[in-house]
């Protein structure tokens, strides 16, 4: 039972470090892409952010 308690915070722990990676790295892609419709929609299909492309921030980005 403690182990895998263990392994669930760890796995938390980890996500929350993803995450935090992820907000840093959507700071540059925002500032890019506010005021630069252009560049929006080439982004839009750019095939190097599928990776993120459905996280609901990238999503408001390319709106």
């Amino acid at each position: 039972m403690k182990e895998e308690l263990s392994r669930v915070i760890a796995d938390a722990r980890a996500r929350e470090q993803e995450l935090a990676s992820a907000n840093e790295a959507l700071v540059p892609l925002r500032a890019a892409l506010e005021g630069n419709e252009q560049l929006r929609e080439w982004a839009k299909q750019d095939s190097d952010l599928n990776p993120v492309r459905d996280d609901p921030r990238v999503i408001g980005l390319l709106a």
